[in-house]
């Protein structure tokens, strides 16, 4: 994957404190001068239906595209910005993913729309948790409240499951910390067993399972880095469950991003199953970029 000039589309949000998505795309678009940030601010079709009964058509896609233009001049320090554009009917999603692919735009950033209050992936908002269902190039979701000066100072934490799912993600990472100027940091979480060990199980006896399973688990992290020839600049082993471990690990680093690989879930995981980059996504205060494992737009 080469990221020597990118094309970034961003799903513009026009609802008040919602440009968090507009300053991180500025802030990734700074780092090549020849990159472009593609805003499209999608009018769906059940949203202008209602709108329609009471204003015009060039009334809409007139207010709609001066507000995107003051967001726009807000953040958009380095005139990486393309003219903006505003689409009407159909999905948000799938009209985002059109224009992604006539403009062969790699990344697809997007608001983490709903607040802390919201329950679960609810706080992903609709299109976010749908283009991530889809997910047919890398998307990054930012959350709620972020600005250019809340971004971490800190390095690109990728995390994986020791699977080939992952390396592709890897890849992504790498490459952005490269375009950034940011140290790659590599994480997996080993889960532990119940945390309330039997009665006949002294401290020191739990305590060095955890060890045995850390040097286990450091020994194939080390591989597995190995085998996707990656310059990684920090390896880290943790324990515990792994969304709220490798956003704690984040916090801890000031990341300013982290990138987690995704499989295809079917129609019944999905309703059971939540995959551990859509957790991420949902409550995560550092934007979340997930990379699916056969992203050929990557190439």
């Amino acid at each position: 994957m080469t990221m020597n000039e990118m094309t970034w589309l961003l799903g513009v949000d026009l609802r008040p404190d919602a440009d968090g998505a507009v300053a991180f795309a500025s802030w990734l678009a700074s780092a090549r001068r020849e990159d472009t940030v593609i805003p499209v601010h999608v009018l769906v079709a059940d949203h202008l239906q209602a709108v329609l009964q009471r204003r015009h058509l060039a009334e809409v896609q007139d207010a709609a595209k001066a507000a995107m233009l003051t967001l726009i001049a807000k953040h958009d320090t380095d005139n990486h910005f393309a003219e903006p554009r505003i689409v009407e009917g159909g999905t948000a999603e799938g009209r985002l993913e059109l224009i992604r692919e006539e403009e062969g735009a790699r990344v697809l950033v997007l608001n983490r729309f709903a607040t802390e209050a919201r329950r679960s992936l609810r706080r992903l908002g609709r299109v976010a948790r749908r283009s991530l269902r889809a997910l047919n190039s890398p998307v990054i979701t930012v959350p709620p409240g972020l600005t250019a000066e809340k971004i971490g100072k800190g390095p690109v934490l990728v995390t994986t499951n020791l699977t080939e799912e992952c390396g592709r993600a890897l890849e992504f990472g790498a490459d952005l910390a490269k375009r950034l100027g940011r140290k790659l940091v590599v994480t997996t979480v080993r889960r532990v067993p119940d945390q309330q060990a039997p009665s006949y199980m002294h401290e020191a006896a739990t305590d060095k399972v955890a060890e045995v399973r850390t040097q286990e688990t450091a020994a194939a992290l080390s591989k597995w880095v190995e085998d996707h020839d990656e310059a990684v600049d920090e390896q880290v082993v943790l324990l515990g469950e792994v969304v709220t471990t490798v956003t704690s690990l984040a916090a801890e680093r000031d990341a300013c991003l982290i990138v987690a690989g995704s499989r295809p879930l079917s129609q019944l995981e999905r309703m059971f199953l939540t995959s551990v980059g859509r957790g991420l996504s949902a409550i995560s205060t550092t934007p979340v970029a997930i990379v699916p494992p056969g992203d050929m737009s990557a190439k």
